[in-house]
């Protein structure tokens, strides 16, 4: 992935800095996000509310 880019300008990013140097390259995974099934429908709810405020906007403009 690093041959074959052509001549880069400016400063490399830090991965590839740490890539060149020969430092082994970390990633931290990020803990995934639970969300509740009272919490889904509850934003669900608000999205439809939302949509609907949407609907009236864009009948009333074209009326």
């Amino acid at each position: 992935m690093i041959r074959g880019t052509g001549k880069r300008r400016g400063r490399p990013p830090k991965w590839l800095a740490e890539v060149s140097a020969g430092e082994p390259v970390k990633k931290e995974r990020k803990k995934k996000r639970v969300v509740s099934a009272d919490a889904r429908k509850r934003m669900a709810e608000a999205q439809r509310k939302r949509w609907e405020a949407a609907r009236k906007a864009r009948e009333e403009a074209n009326a």
